[in-house]
């Protein structure tokens, strides 16, 4: 490849000539007498200048004093609405929060000891059981949206609490269930044998 990058440059008829003494300050005459036409035909903005020796000027810090000003702004205005978004969402007792935990923990070991017991002749049972607990997950996040509406109300606490016992019962009646089908197929093994 390197060698066809240099047969390509090779071919080229690149003009290599010197430039002729003064190009660079013919250049910058130009350049001088196109900016002072501006300047006279009075359609240049003293705001777009950029004096000679000056860092800062005025223009340039009023600039970014606005840009700063409103990001200032911005971020207080975003800082309110956390706060009063805060002060609309219900505290969750430590109490509920504890029982919560405690319901969450035991529908998943439940399930977990569900998957377990999968077996071809117990599909059937637990693809119910995944159906009606989706059914319940389902009215509980509802009963969510409520509690954030209805914080103080004890009936949105206790149906949540039911909510969460009814999966557990959900999941032990299939455990029931899945252990009584595998106790039958048993005893219809042991007959044939």
């Amino acid at each position: 490849m390197k060698e066809s990058m240099k047969e390509w440059f090779e071919q080229q008829d690149f003009d290599t000539a010197d430039l002729k003494d003064g190009h660079a300050a013919r250049f910058l005459q130009k350049l001088d007498d196109a900016c002072e036409d501006q300047h006279t035909d009075g359609t240049s903005d003293d705001i777009d200048e950029k004096p000679s020796g000056k860092l800062f000027t005025l223009a340039i810090i009023k600039k970014w004093g606005i840009a700063a000003a409103i990001l200032v702004l911005l971020g207080m205005g975003n800082f309110i609405v956390g706060q009063y978004n805060q002060s609309l969402t219900p505290t969750v007792t430590p109490e509920l929060a504890q029982k919560q935990d405690f319901y969450d923990l035991a529908i998943k070991s439940q399930l977990a000891a569900l998957d377990r017991m999968q077996a071809p002749e117990t599909e059937r049972i637990i693809a119910d059981v995944k159906a009606n607990l989706a059914m319940l997950e389902t009215d509980f996040k509802k009963i969510q949206k409520d509690f954030k509406v209805n914080a103080d109300n004890p009936k949105v606490i206790d149906a949540m609490i039911q909510n969460y016992q009814n999966r557990i019962q959900l999941l032990e009646d299939a455990k029931d269930q899945i252990r009584s089908a595998q106790q039958q197929i048993k005893e219809q093994k042991n007959e044939i044998i």
